[in-house]
């Protein structure tokens, strides 16, 4: 008895499959295959885009979408190419998944801890709601002089009227000055 044409299989035995090494969770990237007429190509989790599954018929040396699952720990995916005759493994190959990576921004956030003291009632000193300046408060020098003179103001008038401008009256009080042509003037 004579038996029909027997089918052969898919591929040589220098079937190759080549993917990349890492993608990012939920990525699409390529994956392709060498040396195969035809064969099924079965990765162990993500899609094809072309199928919508994560089995893909008909392979060719070509190049393929698939898509990467999304995870929350980097997970290993593996790929295998099968021969569709008779089920045989011609390539297998595997890649990582990589799970999002939280922002260094929403790190801080979450690790910072935002609450403040508020001081206690009895240091709140009340405003002069008057007008007037407190002649036992005690000066401050900063960097740019003593406490209200503003290095960043123009006092040559060219921009307009000078703001008032408080110094020391050497006693440790406060009083109003005026400043003309880097000079301080008393009024």
């Amino acid at each position: 008895m004579e038996e029909g044409p027997v089918e052969e299989p898919a591929t040589s035995v220098d079937a190759s499959l080549f993917l990349p090494e890492v993608v990012g969770s939920g990525e699409t990237t390529t994956v392709a295959a060498d040396g195969v007429e035809s064969a099924t190509l079965v990765a162990d989790d993500g899609v094809f885009s072309d199928t919508g599954t994560a089995t893909y018929s008909g392979m060719r040396s070509w190049d393929v979408f698939w898509q990467a699952p999304t995870v929350s720990v980097d997970t290993t995916v593996g790929f295998t190419l099968l021969d569709p005759v008779d089920d045989s493994v011609l390539a297998s190959g595997q890649l990582i998944v990589v799970a999002p990576q939280p922002s260094s921004d929403a790190t801080v956030a979450e690790t910072e801890d935002t609450t403040t003291e508020s001081p206690a009632e009895e240091d709140v000193e009340e405003p002069d709601t008057e007008g007037s300046v407190d002649s036992t408060a005690e000066p401050v020098a900063t960097e740019t002089g003593p406490v209200g003179v503003r290095a960043d103001v123009p006092t040559d008038g060219t921009d307009g009227p000078s703001p008032p401008v408080f110094g020391s009256d050497g006693t440790g009080g406060i009083k109003q000055v005026s400043v003309a042509n880097g000079e301080v003037e008393e009024p």
